[in-house]
């Protein structure tokens, strides 16, 4: 076993569950959110057994869908304009939550453009 190409595999999966729980919860703005937690278990185990038996059958193949790096220019526009999207989406849905926590207060000491200036500076 290629104790690398593991690693490499495990921190892109942790790395990966970490993302979609933060971009789940923090829109819920709890973690009492029964339907994401059902989410990241749909898609995360079995994309962890899946990578366990690359791991010990074709490390090869595992190898190569862990470099997922476009090669062709235009494919990368078109992901790239994809990501800017899902990011304009997620910063209005974050806004939204914190309307409709009705944190009145946060709004009054001008929290909430406080909060879409850092969206803005993170899309």
């Amino acid at each position: 076993m290629d104790k690398r190409l593991f690693i490499q595999a495990m921190t892109k999966f942790l790395g990966g569950v970490v993302l979609v729980g933060l971009l789940l919860f923090l829109s819920a703005g709890s973690l009492r959110y029964w339907q994401a937690w059902q989410l990241i278990g749909i898609l995360f185990v079995p994309m962890l057994l899946a990578g366990l038996v690359m791991m010990g059958r074709n490390p090869d193949l595992l190898r190569k869908r862990l470099d997922a790096r476009e090669k062709e220019s235009e494919q990368k526009t078109v992901v790239f304009k994809r990501a800017a999207v899902h990011c304009i989406l997620c910063r209005c849905r974050i806004e939204l939550a914190f309307q409709m926590v009705g944190i009145a207060e946060l709004d009054r000491m001008g929290g909430c453009r406080t909060v879409s200036a850092f969206l803005s500076a993170l899309c």
